[in-house]
């Protein structure tokens, strides 16, 4: 499930960031070489970036290669480790349900009935990759939950051999 997760991510972030690139181009080329600027260069470039950065972060959250504060937990070992480790899942799950699933539901609500002033796409539209990143967190996190305990019960059994 990961694996497949990571590569529609990696698609869609490829997508948006040929985009913005073509949309970043056209708006330099139309400023400085037609002295005519585009109006929906700026505002695709704005969304398109906020896109490929939500997903980019579900990207590095799923590979483990987002920053993380390590400095305790490496000093920690045995029971305190698996106690520290339960705490600060318990941490990423209240910051993932809290803030980026039902804080971003609330958003897009809150935004549904606005329009981009160029564009005129639905705010609701362009918020809503907040919630869709705690999707994917949640989604990259039971994954992770699943294999742990597989991984125990494997070792369980190999142990009571």
């Amino acid at each position: 499930m990961k694996k497949v997760l990571n590569k529609v991510m990696m698609a869609i972030m490829a997508l948006l960031m040929t985009v913005l690139l073509c949309s970043a181009l056209w708006q330099v080329f139309s400023r400085f070489v037609l002295n005519n600027p585009s109006t929906i260069t700026e505002e695709l470039s704005r969304y398109t970036l906020i896109w490929s950065v939500m997903l980019g972060a579900g990207y590095a959250f799923s590979n483990d290669s987002h920053i993380a504060l390590t400095l305790v937990k490496d000093k920690v070992h045995g029971k305190a480790a698996l106690i520290l480790n339960i705490f600060i899942e318990a941490v990423i799950w209240f910051f993932v349900i809290a803030v980026l699933f039902v804080g971003g539901i609330t958003l897009c609500k809150n935004n549904a009935s606005q329009l981009t002033p160029v564009l005129r796409l639905n705010k609701g539209l362009v918020y809503s990759c907040v919630p869709i990143l705690g999707t994917i967190i949640s989604i990259i996190k039971i994954d992770s939950y699943v294999s742990a305990i597989r991984d125990f019960i494997k070792n369980r059994k190999e142990d009571t051999k």
